[in-house]
């Protein structure tokens, strides 16, 4: 008798073993499917937040280029003004893009020698 009772208790306590081990499997298969699902949904924001940074980008890009365009309007306005004609504007402006291109080609000079 008291070795049934033991037997008894044994298959019990292996049972409930069973269950807690399928229960645990359980657990851990639904841990995976959501750790699958918060890597998808991080990789998401992360390309989300690269096509912001791009978008901002380009629009800070397209801001600046509006600018720049305003700007040589506005130089052009008062160069004409100024020289009080639309040739001499002409040749003014054409006097400040070569600066530009001379002061550019220095700064570059002065970089390489600086690298070196």
């Amino acid at each position: 008798m008291a070795s049934e009772v033991v037997t008894l208790i044994f298959k019990a306590e292996s049972g409930e073993i069973k269950k807690a081990h399928a229960e645990l499997s359980r657990i851990e298969k639904q841990g995976q499917k959501t750790e699958k699902a918060t890597d998808g949904m991080t990789s998401g924001l992360k390309r989300m937040a690269i096509a912001a940074v791009s978008v901002g980008t380009a629009v800070a890009g397209f801001l600046k280029l509006i600018s720049s365009a305003r700007s040589m309007d506005v130089m052009s306005a008062q160069l004409k003004t100024a020289t009080g004609s639309a040739e001499g504007e002409a040749q003014a402006f054409a006097a400040l893009e070569n600066l530009q291109r001379q002061l550019h080609l220095r700064l570059m000079r002065s970089q390489t020698l600086s690298l070196k």
